[in-house]
């Protein structure tokens, strides 16, 4: 069966701000794609609501033929052990499949927006964190508020990742800088870098002291301990908008618009929609 839910109550805290982390370390490039070997399965999310499973991800529902067209899905996030996930819409809307319950949403308190880039579970699955392209950050369930980079002159934000723990994040823009809250580490970032930076994703490592960001030619660089595992980062055009790692650590999946997905380390492959056509805007890992 399906279970689709739509939230209605909301929670935004103050936007109070902390700094912007400059430091930076080595950009992981190398292109050799290595075997997958492990991890059970992944999800795909596209611009019209679609979900899509692969592998041992279990398919919990999504917004296809129920009625209301959507073309402006943004990203996906899971619940806890995959029994679920969130979807989100650049209004805030946020929907729920499976585990993945209601714990409020954005657009239909008043709250307008137009911007929100990112979602990300908060502890134990009892809630989760949004952000906006300007740096806002809100708060639902448990997901507890701890700063956001609104106002602290880093623009256009692509994505949000939050720790382990869910008692706190990472919030990236598209130039590679990284800001941790809460207890997010300060582990290094691409700020100040040459420009021409493209970062569109997050994916952290199972300790939280380490994570890739990606850009979107498939360049994949690692902070802390995370291993370097392969990229995409090769010349041709590219147009990748996500990445997902694995239950261990050691190995993630990069996504593309078109669906193409691609595996490294000991990510399984476990198959893509590069015959669907559909816009794909983001993927999540069990």
């Amino acid at each position: 069966s399906t279970t689709t839910t739509v939230f209605t109550t909301t929670t935004v805290r103050p936007v109070t701000t902390t700094t912007v982390p400059t430091t930076t370390t080595t950009a992981a490039k190398a292109t050799v794609k290595t075997k997958g070997a492990s991890s059970a399965g992944y999800w795909l999310a596209s611009a019209h609501g679609d979900v899509y499973r692969f592998g041992g991800a279990v398919y919990h529902g999504s917004l296809a033929g129920k009625g209301s067209p959507v073309d402006d899905i943004v990203a996906i996030a899971p619940a806890p052990r995959g029994g679920g996930y969130w979807i989100v819409a650049r209004n805030g809307n946020v929907y729920g499949f499976g585990s993945a319950r209601s714990h409020g949403s954005l657009a239909s308190q008043g709250t307008d927006v137009d911007d929100i880039v990112g979602i990300a579970p908060g502890p134990g699955g009892g809630g989760y964190f949004l952000v906006g392209q300007n740096g806002n950050v809100y708060n639902f369930g448990t997901a507890k508020f701890h700063g956001s980079v609104l106002n602290k002159n880093v623009d256009n934000i692509v994505a949000i990742a939050a720790t382990p723990d869910g008692r706190g994040y990472w919030v990236v823009s598209s130039k590679g800088a990284v800001s941790p809250f809460g207890d997010a580490k300060k582990l290094g970032s691409l700020a100040g870098r040459a420009h021409g930076l493209d970062i569109v994703g997050i994916a952290v490592t199972p300790d939280g002291r380490g994570y890739w960001l990606v850009g979107k030619n498939g360049a994949v660089y690692r902070f802390g301990d995370a291993a370097n595992h392969g990229s995409l980062a090769v010349k041709g055009p590219r147009e990748i908008v996500g990445i997902a790692a694995t239950g261990d650590g050691g190995g993630y999946w990069l996504v593309s618009a078109n669906g193409g997905v691609s595996h490294y380390g000991d990510a399984a492959f476990a198959g893509s929609l590069t015959t669907k056509h559909s816009t794909v805007v983001g993927l999540a890992a069990v």
